[in-house]
């Protein structure tokens, strides 16, 4: 404030002369939105936007017009349209078939659960990978106390035989039980070449 003649921002704010110019909302379109390199069309859905479709009562009639998309990044609730050959502002569009405030919350609260019980599974599988080894009254090498039934260890490698976790299948996925013929394609098998026959 020394600087100033001990005026606050305010005072000085208000004792400066300066005229001040209101700013078009076009050009606040046009010069403070991040933009979207790719031309789209107007549908009869709408327009398509980061797999979103955004609808407005202005598109009536418009269908095939080519469209620049402009937006703010982190407020995606609205996009701002623009003529593809002259830049010149068409309308707001808004998103379509907006979820509820409560449908928000359960995904968030799936979200957090989701969370918990990766973590929750990341501890136990922490646990689980420590070695653990036999007591030993008198010296001599460390021995790993590896006591583990067959049964145990196939259950415990059954979720990666498919390179999948379980969390990832699908809940009607059902593993391929027999072996296809030969001359067949199969995901994740080289397929045989002339010196292989």
């Amino acid at each position: 404030m020394a600087g100033y003649g001990d005026l606050t921002p305010l005072q000085w704010w208000n004792s400066e002369n300066t005229p001040l110019r209101e700013v078009s909302a076009e050009d606040l379109h046009a010069f403070l939105l991040e933009g979207d390199r790719s031309t789209r069309v107007i549908n009869g859905h709408g327009i398509r936007f980061k797999g979103r479709d955004y609808m407005a009562g202005w598109m009536t009639g418009r269908s095939g017009t080519r469209v620049h998309i402009r937006f703010q990044p982190h407020h995606l609730e609205q996009i701002e349209i623009f003529e593809a050959d002259n830049r010149r502002h068409l309308g707001t569009a808004y998103l379509a078939d907006q979820a509820t405030d409560e449908q928000i919350e359960q995904v968030y609260q799936a979200r957090a659960e989701r969370s918990r019980r990766v973590r929750r599974d990341l501890r136990r599988a922490e646990a689980l990978r420590r070695r653990r080894f036999k007591a030993h009254t008198t010296t001599g090498p460390a021995q790993a106390d590896t006591a583990m039934t067959r049964k145990e260890a196939a259950q415990e490698l059954r979720p990666w035989s498919s390179g999948r976790t379980a969390d990832d299948l699908p809940s009607d996925y059902m593993p391929r039980r027999i072996t296809p013929p030969g001359g067949w394609a199969v995901p994740d098998t080289p397929t045989p070449t002339e010196e292989d026959t």
